[in-house]
């Protein structure tokens, strides 16, 4: 019965939209042409290059040198074990919610154990650097921006120093990585960085033409970072460095879609995922006020 009127209502809130689409076409022309604006101009110079910089130092073992000299640390001040480690170090180069395919792949391969996947959950958000930083100078001045950028880095550092005994593991067989040849490399990461850029576009102009019918901007943000800040730009308030910093630690409902999407058929308590933007949020609006 349950799952009936989940459909009735997806049925109804479709059709909805659909007649909304119809009365106002040209409202998701704008919402569209805006998008692949923002997505051509903002998003392509600074995921793309991150993409094949990641792979490129995943494939020839940085993260795993980075393990080695700083596991004894994460281990004695966090609690994580050397795949935590792993993944905590590959977060901060992949980003979210890239690394929740890592994470997914860790915890089939029983690298990681589901009570530390839900630790790690908490507090591996990490957005693109290279992409806030290209939004929030258009905002602020590059001071203001890079203090926004290192406190959202920051606050996860604290939260996971929070939560360091809420979820332990001991398993310690370590990640593997299967070297490819550089130009295999190359072209593989190329394809899948243009993948990726593609289901970006697309979600961001779906968040996009939804919040433009709904036209409250402020909430913009809550569907989608991306879109979010670019409804700051436009927007006449005070404390936009505030705004941008609860957007920012957020990430918005597609980010957290994709994650769910990812790690759907795994026993992560996804509540874990909004306690730790919550918790990091705060965090965060403290640091900037000190």
């Amino acid at each position: 019965m349950k799952h009936f009127f989940k459909n009735i209502c997806m049925i109804v809130l479709t059709l909805f939209f659909l007649i909304l689409l119809f009365k106002d076409p040209s409202i998701s022309k704008e919402s569209i042409t805006v998008s692949f604006n923002l997505w051509i101009n903002n998003l392509v110079p600074s995921i793309f290059p991150m993409i094949i910089i990641n792979d490129i130092l995943i494939n020839y073992n940085f993260p795993i040198i980075v393990c080695s000299v700083f596991y004894k640390f994460f281990n004695n001040i966090f609690k994580l074990s050397y795949n935590g480690t792993y993944f905590f170090v590959m977060s901060l180069f992949v980003g979210t919610p890239t690394n929740a395919i890592l994470l997914k792949d860790m915890i089939n391969k029983e690298l990681i154990n589901i009570d530390e996947a839900n630790k790690l959950i908490y507090t591996c958000y990490f957005s693109n650097p290279l992409f806030l930083f290209n939004m929030l100078n258009i905002l602020f001045d590059i001071r203001i921006s890079i203090k926004i950028i290192i406190i959202h880095y920051i606050s996860n550092f604290i939260l996971l120093f929070f939560i360091r005994n809420k979820y332990t593991s001991y398993i310690d067989n370590h990640y593997q990585i299967n070297h490819e040849n550089i130009g295999k490399l190359i072209i593989k990461t190329c394809n899948k960085a243009i993948n990726s850029l593609i289901t970006i576009l697309g979600i961001i102009s779906f968040y996009m033409i939804i919040t433009n019918y709904i036209n409250i901007k402020i909430l913009n943000g809550l569907f989608e970072i991306t879109n979010g800040l670019n409804s700051l730009i436009h927007l006449n308030i005070k404390h936009k460095d505030i705004f941008s910093i609860i957007l920012v630690n957020f990430g918005g409902l597609s980010i957290f879609s994709q994650i769910k999407s990812i790690l759907e058929d795994t026993q992560i308590n996804f509540m874990n995922y909004f306690k730790g933007r919550f918790f990091q949020i705060i965090f965060s609006i403290i640091l900037y006020s000190i």
